[in-house]
């Protein structure tokens, strides 16, 4: 069964249950399905559901865990996830009808929610009320099961270890880099893939598994974040629990800033440009500024100015104009002396000559916005410091 409801929703009548039920439970792309159920209802249509749900963060481990996903655990969305996606898509009143506890796997608690969201009537503009927080609602919900496979509630759960926020994703250790390829399986998802990065353990985490909930983190904020300039909404991303200080998940984020900050701006930019940059983005591996000799930075702006100038292949004047501002970008940040990896500095570097590019080649601007100074060089192994444009020293 595909994500598009087979029917004419012209001819429809009554609850549509079964076929939300089968692809809301099997599908991986929970905002195809949601979309599509927007579509076929009526203004003033009612979509209520129950669905697995947590909160704050759960590892790797659980999330790509395919019994777990049979179980309805895998694949669940966090709390403040559910009600987001629903109103980022265009309902409206969304309502949390009830919540109870559903298990408790490695220390992690998941409950069952029940709740409701309505199409809004032709013309009328959803508006977006936050939820009140898990907590509260735990309080007034009281420990009914939501389901048969519900299991009574033990004591709270330990709260285990954060997940390291640089180096192995699985233990912290410092990584590894090898000068060629060799197949290794991923520690999560264990796919086998050609790789050359692995922690002195020997843990290999694939790019998929390492940019999880990254990729609609920066989707989210993006499309929801009518106002501000690129410094203002790269930092909204990267203050965001599932964003990592490295990590090929910058390379989709420099593109999708650049036209969410364009739109601020004025500039035409769809909602479909914008999903088309994160996707093409998240193609740039892992160490391609260290294997490959291109920033994933840089990549990023060529991604942009691509979407924006309809680029192909077979267009030879666009295709040049694009890769030449890819270049200009690439040498503002291969000009900072001694710097390895990307953390936020070279994505800095890239909207800072980006902007000014965009505007000269392409006609368009948008704000950047006040210097991020940097607050995290005491956890970043790498940093190139006093040679950094965002080191904090150098505003005194």
């Amino acid at each position: 069964m595909g994500d598009r409801f087979p029917a004419d929703v012209s001819e429809l009548r009554g609850p549509l249950h079964e076929w939300v039920r089968i692809q809301h439970k099997l599908t991986a792309n929970k905002r195809r399905v949601f979309s599509e159920i927007r579509r076929i209802l009526r203004p003033g249509g009612r979509l209520v559901i129950s669905d697995i749900t947590f909160d704050g963060e759960i590892p790797l481990a659980i999330k790509y865990n395919q019994k777990l996903r049979g179980e309805c655990i895998g694949g669940a969305l966090g709390y403040r996830d559910l009600p987001g996606l629903l109103a980022d898509l265009g309902f409206a009143d969304i309502e949390v009808l009830g919540l109870y506890p559903y298990r408790v796997v490695e220390g992690f608690e998941f409950f069952s929610m029940t709740y409701r969201a309505l199409k809004p009537a032709t013309g009328a503009g959803p508006e977006f009320v936050p939820p009140p927080s898990l907590a509260e609602l735990r309080t007034s919900a009281g420990d009914a099961p939501a389901c048969s496979c519900f299991l009574p509630a033990g004591p709270p759960p330990v709260a285990p270890a954060a997940q390291p926020e640089t180096g192995c994703l699985v233990c912290g250790a410092q990584l590894v880099y090898q000068s060629v390829n060799e197949p290794l399986a991923c520690h999560y998802c264990a796919t086998e893939t050609p790789a050359n990065a692995r922690c002195a353990a020997g843990h290999f985490v694939c790019d998929t598994c390492h940019r999880a909930g990254a990729l609609e983190a920066i989707e989210q904020v993006c499309l929801s974040h009518p106002e501000g300039g690129a410094a203002d909404i790269m930092q909204r991303i990267r203050s965001h629990p599932r964003f990592k200080m490295h990590g090929p998940e910058h390379h989709a984020m420099v593109p999708a800033v650049i036209l969410a900050a364009l739109r601020n701006a004025g500039v035409p930019v769809t909602d479909e440009q914008l999903r088309s940059v994160v996707q093409r983005g998240a193609t740039v591996p892992g160490g391609a500024c260290g294997f490959l000799g291109v920033c994933g930075a840089a990549a990023g702006v060529g991604v942009a100015a691509s979407v924006l100038l309809e680029a192909t292949p077979v267009q030879g004047d666009k295709r040049q104009q694009v890769q030449n501002i890819v270049v200009r970008v690439l040498g503002d940040i291969a000009a900072v002396q001694s710097a390895a990896r990307c953390c936020q500095r070279d994505c800095w570097i890239a909207l800072e000559r980006a902007s000014q590019l965009f505007a000269e080649e392409l006609g368009v601007r948008f704000e950047v916005g006040a210097t991020p100074w940097c607050e995290q060089f005491g956890r970043n192994q790498e940093c190139a410091l006093g040679a950094c444009p965002l080191w904090p020293r150098k505003r005194e």
